[in-house]
C-alpha cells in the first residue's frame, strides 16, 4: 500500500512498517520467488526478506510481566541516586517531581514502565506503549525521545 500524495508530481510514499508477503508465499517445499519493482529509476535501493515471528501486544506485555520487572527496592535506589549530593555540583536536589500521569495517552499510569538506558524517572505505561508499537512501530521513549527497544523495557517495581 501507498500513502497518495495531493502535491502533483510527487511520488506517493511507502508505509514505515515491513510489508507482509506471508499471503503470496507457498508454505511447502516448492521454491519461492520475488520479484520486487520500483518506480524511481535513478537511485539504487536494497532490499530484505526476514523470516519473523509476531507478537501481539499482549503476548509481548506477558514477557515484560515474567522477565522485566525492576525492585521497588532497586527504584527506591534509582530515587536516591537522583537525590544523593554531588560535591562537585554547585546545585543540590532536595526533591524531584514525577507524573503519574501517561505522556502518552494523559491517563493515570496503569503499569509504569520505562527505558533502562534513559536517565529520567518519569514512566509511561506500558500497556499503552506495547500496543502503540503494535500499531507503528517506532520504540521510541515518549519522555525523552531515545530508542526504547523491547529488550531495555522495565516494568517499576
Amino acid at each position: 500500500g501507498y500513502y497518495p500524495s495531493n502535491k502533483p508530481g510527487v511520488e506517493p510514499r511507502r508505509p514505515c512498517r515491513p510489508i507482509n508477503i506471508t499471503p503470496w508465499l507457498h508454505l511447502s517445499s516448492v521454491p519461492n520467488r520475488a520479484a520486487i519493482t520500483w518506480g524511481n529509476f535513478g537511485k539504487r535501493y536494497s532490499v530484505a526478506v526476514y523470516l519473523v515471528r509476531v507478537f501481539t501486544a499482549a503476548d509481548l506485555f506477558n514477557r515484560l510481566k515474567l522477565c522485566s520487572v525492576e525492585s521497588a527496592e532497586r527504584c527506591r535506589e534509582r530515587i536516591q541516586d537522583k537525590l544523593r549530593f554531588d560535591p562537585e555540583s554547585e546545585i543540590a536536589t532536595t526533591g524531584l517531581r514525577v507524573s503519574l500521569i501517561c505522556p502518552l495517552v494523559k491517563m493515570r499510569l496503569g503499569v509504569p514502565c520505562r527505558v533502562l538506558t534513559c536517565a529520567h524517572l518519569q514512566c509511561f505505561d506500558a500497556v499503552f506503549f506495547l500496543q502503540m508499537n503494535e500499531k507503528k512501530p517506532t520504540w521510541t521513549c515518549p519522555v525523552c525521545d531515545k530508542p526504547a527497544p523491547f529488550e531495555l523495557l522495565t516494568i517499576d517495581g
